[in-house]
């Protein structure tokens, strides 16, 4: 890997982002605006909307609009070279589909300080063999 210029990457992901290259920089333009404001709406619904009503729309179709272009860059960079092997990119849209899924109980075990404790918590044994692997591979610091 080597340091963007002006040496402006100073953390592990715009270090890795360099490292790739053309891969993602292509030079295409992101269609941002799939979605356009007002869209399917009559002239009758658009004036007798509300600020808050406005301000919702707004917020639902910026939301929509990040989803699409998400996907869009997904497709770019799915299988795209990179440093050791290939770049796997997906999207996902729903909180529950998301990769913790179990955010509540893998909190619980972080904020827990006994282990004695911990080990009565559900998920227990998959969580202790994170924890372990990150005890025993990694080293916590800052890279300079």
């Amino acid at each position: 890997m080597h340091r963007g210029r002006g040496d402006s990457g100073q953390n592990q992901a715009e270090r890795t982002n360099t490292s790739i290259g053309d891969a993602l920089v292509t030079g295409q333009t992101l269609n941002w605006g799939h979605y356009k404001r007002f869209e399917n709406m009559s002239d009758e619904h658009i004036e007798a909307l509300k600020l808050q009503d406005y301000e919702k729309l707004e917020k639902e179709r910026m939301e929509r609009n990040a989803w699409k272009a998400a996907g869009e860059l997904a497709k770019r960079g799915d299988g795209e070279p990179a440093p050791h092997g290939f770049i796997t990119c997906m999207v996902i849209s729903r909180k529950y589909e998301q990769f913790y899924c179990d955010c509540e109980y893998l909190s619980a075990y972080v904020s827990t300080k006994a282990q004695s404790a911990k080990e009565k918590l559900p998920g227990h044994g998959y969580y202790s063999k994170i924890d372990r692997f990150f005890t025993d591979h990694c080293k916590e610091g800052n890279y300079v």
